[in-house]
């Protein structure tokens, strides 16, 4: 397990604290899960994805403050719990940056998006920047997985990814030589 350690990342976020002491930030309980019970992330990245991920936490991290903590967290969980694969390597069903994917929140109708490391002028409406915990969260995530999915008010939800309907690697080695 690799722990990524950055000198600018502060502990000092109050809704940080509550989440990791199971503190419901809203009606301070102990209604809400603990951050670290969401580990281990079970995912996979690709070499690529990894290392763009790795400098999306460096951007946000070096943010002024207000920066988005548990966005930066949930990265850094992220990084330090998915399993490495090469791109020639990664399945057909994991969802990387590019990737058209078809997932559903809290059993609700299945939405289709493509998950983008970097906003693009012509992109699609539908895109779910990797920058964001709906966008980090599907990264890596196997079809038929079931993830929980943390709100910005400390709340979960769950997200299934249910189909890939697009994958960069997939159809880079389908292509002709």
């Amino acid at each position: 397990m690799r722990a990524i350690a950055s000198p600018c990342l502060g502990q000092t976020d109050l809704l940080l604290d509550d989440l990791e002491t199971g503190l419901d930030p809203e009606h301070r309980t102990t209604a809400s899960p603990r951050l670290e019970m969401l580990r281990p992330i079970e995912c996979q990245l690709t070499i690529r994805d990894y290392t763009l991920l790795e400098g999306h936490l460096l951007d946000i991290a070096s943010q002024p403050h207000p920066r988005p903590q548990l966005l930066v967290r949930l990265t850094r969980t992220k990084l330090a719990d998915a399993q490495i694969v090469l791109s020639d390597d990664i399945a057909t069903d994991i969802a990387t940056g590019n990737s058209r994917i078809v997932y559903s929140l809290n059993g609700e109708a299945e939405q289709t998006c493509v998950l983008r490391h970097w906003e693009q002028e012509d992109d699609d409406p539908a895109a779910v920047p990797v920058r964001s915990l709906l966008g980090v969260t599907l990264l890596g995530m196997r079809v038929g997985q079931n993830l929980p999915l943390l709100r910005e008010n400390g709340s979960l939800d769950h997200v299934a990814l249910t189909h890939i309907a697009f994958q960069p690697e997939a159809a880079r080695r389908a292509a002709p030589a």
